[in-house]
């Protein structure tokens, strides 16, 4: 897959507010790795441990749900 946009560049500071005000969850906002999308791990105020994307503008909607999908099912296969 040939991707044609460079990898999404949001700083943390409009990560933490994105997420504060989209979900009202405030809290540390560590990078993570990746090659094409941009990761972060948030450790929540109140003890919550989250793994925010942010998808870069190349991947298909196909691509995105599929991935999501798996997420959810490594999600409640590892509880």
């Amino acid at each position: 897959m040939v991707m044609m946009n460079k990898k999404p560049e949001f700083s943390l500071e409009w990560v933490g507010k994105f997420i504060k005000k989209t979900y009202d969850i405030s809290g540390s906002i560590t990078p993570l790795p990746s090659e094409r999308d941009q990761n972060f791990l948030l450790l929540s105020e109140t003890g919550g441990k989250y793994t925010v994307k942010i998808a870069n503008a190349s991947e298909s909607l196909e691509f995105l749900e599929a991935e999501n999908m798996a997420m959810s099912i490594l999600n409640t296969n590892t509880r």
